[in-house]
């Protein structure tokens, strides 16, 4: 071999190996891959949009004397006290990582409440007591496990909750008290994944629900000293929920939302006595969504998802009636809860018009009082929002002679001209639902950067009844795919929209989802940006915790039959890497238990050794989903500045 064939070699060898490999820079708690210094007028003007904060309000004081609110001055949401309306928000926690479900304990004496944290987004929940007279919380947990879903008795003596201790798999029933002087009782030895609805008002039973997947569970009543167990009005359709529930005042029944044997999710009322149930909300022909009751258990407000927008209803326990709310505009509700003496109701609430925000409603008055005004970012205006508009569009397949329509939101700039380059943005789940709420991020890509976004609904989302959900199921799980096909098509037959500048962008199930779709389209896109989604559906189910495993073959199918593996594997947007020909943006959480960061690192790899362009953003201090603020908003740069170099220039 001449010396020159030599040299040749190496520098063939040279270029090879810089394709396939690109530097892995890492600092602090951040890693990537191929991402560009961001420029400081775009960290500047992106900013302004970042710094808007929400409040969520999870429960009142138990002395009726003000709430518990979550919301953000730092970087992560901590628990606030807020006395009055537009009182002064009180810091109570100070931790780095955010906080979630507060649970006040009904006792005021003790003045307390629960609360869950885990490290790092690794959803290793721990069970914290917050003492109000001693301003100060202590964990009631083993700090190992997973615990989540604490709910106090009525005395407020104990609380219920679940925990995976015992073999890190099921989630088992536990009952603790926040002295902590012994070992939480193990009152149920679960398997699968289970949750705590409410104690009867005796505190001698629990309201279980064993969960099998957002399409399926069961309700169950547990006897809390003989730990005997019974299903309420157990159902074997294969294709039935019952979740949100709560005991009657006297302890003799149930009052529960389920689809079993009907379209949408009702009402209704389970007599223990009897064994039979009734339908209470046969008149409102959308899912029930959510109830909560009075103290006394006297009224039970409820919500009914109208098309993405929560309305809520008042039931009468005793009489079995429900009125609508007055003077209750629609919008997204995240959390309801009662005060203390039943006469207000606590709202958080999200609509096109502003970010989320906390309220009371009196029942008595009718009347909405808002109690807290969160930031919306400096020179930036309400007044200038822009609103979605719901549409339907044609997809592949047909009902009945004509061709199914798929629901959606669209967001259009304002006094602008098109034709707009176009976002389609699909959510999660894929049990979940896209609605018209504010989001500051949203409204700088349509404002600032003329960009129409499109969120679609594609088959398998909540919200359009139990057949349109389980319509992505098995050996279906391609057609919501082509759903996306379908609004591609449809968005080259609308003039004020630019077929030819068109991305996709998801999170989760939604990250799985912009990869299967530059696969499919990748002809027909200009980029894809996807977060902490699946790639391989094998290595997927082989890797995610294995308190998740069985949820999972529900929604996804049994990798362990050699039909659907080989489906699977079929459909698994790794396995043909070599067709996706267009910039794809990646992002994970290292501590990721849902969807874990293999996913999108052999993802990474195996595009780029086809030689694919391929941004990589990993964080070390995050799971699913990105929640610290500085995460969050060096994300969105990063998102941003791949928008505008693939989709705009």
């Amino acid at each position: 071999m001449t010396k020159k064939f030599t040299l040749f070699l190496i520098l063939i060898f040279s270029i090879t190996y810089s394709f396939s490999q690109t530097e892995r820079i890492e600092k602090g708690n951040i890693i990537t891959e191929g991402i560009p210094q961001l420029p400081d007028s775009l960290v500047e003007k992106i900013s302004q949009y970042q710094n808007a904060r929400s409040a969520t309000g999870y429960c009142w004081r138990a002395d009726g004397k003000g709430m518990y609110i979550l919301t953000r001055f730092g970087d992560s949401p901590q628990i606030h006290y807020v006395k009055q309306a537009e009182g002064d928000r009180a810091q109570l926690t100070f931790f780095k990582e955010p906080i979630k479900e507060l649970e006040v304990c009904p006792n005021t004496t003790q003045q307390g409440f629960t609360f869950l944290k885990d490290v790092g987004g690794n959803e290793n929940y721990q069970i914290y007591y917050y003492d109000v007279n001693q301003s100060k919380s202590r964990m009631l947990t083993d700090g190992t496990s997973k615990n989540d879903n604490p709910v106090w008795n009525n005395k407020g003596t104990q609380f219920a909750f679940i925990s995976n201790k015992r073999n890190k798999k099921d989630m088992d029933i536990y009952i603790s008290d926040i002295d902590n002087k012994k070992t939480p009782e193990l009152i149920y030895q679960a398997e699968g994944y289970w949750y705590v609805l409410d104690w009867s008002p005796d505190d001698n039973h629990l309201c279980l629900m064993k969960y099998l997947s957002s399409e399926q569970s069961y309700l169950y009543r547990l006897d809390v000293a003989s730990k005997k167990i019974e299903p309420i009005n157990f159902s074997t359709e294969r294709f039935a929920t019952a979740v949100s529930a709560c005991f009657s005042a006297n302890g003799k029944g149930l009052f529960y939302i389920s689809n079993q044997g009907s379209e949408f999710a009702y009402l209704r009322y389970y007599n223990f006595t009897t064994k039979k149930d009734s339908i209470l909300s046969k008149s409102i022909s959308w899912d029930i969504t959510h109830i909560i009751p009075t103290a006394d258990r006297k009224t039970i407000a409820f919500t009914a998802n109208e098309n993405g927008m929560a309305c809520v209803y008042f039931l009468n326990t005793q009489k079995l009636t429900y009125k609508r709310a007055e003077n209750l505009p629609k919008g997204e509700i995240s959390s309801l809860y009662f005060s203390p003496n039943g006469k207000d109701l606590s709202i958080s609430y999200n609509s096109q018009d502003m970010g989320k925000d906390i309220y009371v409603y009196s029942l008595k008055k009718k009347k909405l009082v808002r109690w807290t005004y969160s930031e919306l970012g400096e020179g930036l205006s309400y007044a200038n929002t822009v609103k979605s508009e719901s549409f339907y569009y044609p997809t592949f397949d047909s009902i009945n002679g004509k061709r199914r329509e798929i629901p959606a939101l669209i967001f259009k700039p304002n006094n602008k001209n098109g034709p707009f380059p176009v976002i389609i943005n699909i959510h999660g789940g894929p049990a979940s639902q896209a609605t018209p709420m504010f989001s500051a991020s949203m409204q700088y890509l349509v404002n600032e950067l003329g960009i129409v976004i499109i969120n679609p609904n594609v088959r398998g989302s909540t919200g359009y009844g139990k057949t349109f959900q389980t319509l992505d199921n098995g050996f279906n799980r391609l057609n919501s795919v082509k759903d996306i096909g379908a609004l591609i098509d449809w968005i080259a037959t609308q003039p004020d929209l630019n077929a030819d500048r068109i991305m996709v962008s998801g999170g989760s199930y939604g990250g799985y989802m912009v990869l299967a779709t530059m696969v499919a389209y990748g002809n027909k896109l200009r980029a894809g940006a996807a977060q902490y989604g699946i790639s391989n559906f094998i290595s997927y189910m082989a890797k995610t915790e294995s308190y998740r495993v069985d949820l999972r073959r529900e929604e996804y199918g049994d990798e362990r039959d050699s039909t659907m593996n080989k489906f699977l594997r079929e459909i698994s947007p790794y396995n043909h890497v070599d067709k996706i020909i267009k910039p794809l943006f990646i992002a994970q959480g290292v501590n990721d238990p849902r969807v874990p960061a293999n996913e999108a690192e052999q993802m990474v790899k195996a595009v780029r050794d086809k030689g694919g362009d391929v941004w990589y953003l990993l964080f070390k201090d995050e799971g699913h989903g990105f929640n610290k603020k500085s995460n969050k908003d060096y994300f969105y740069q990063v998102w941003i500045m791949f928008v505008k170099k693939y989709l705009l220039e």
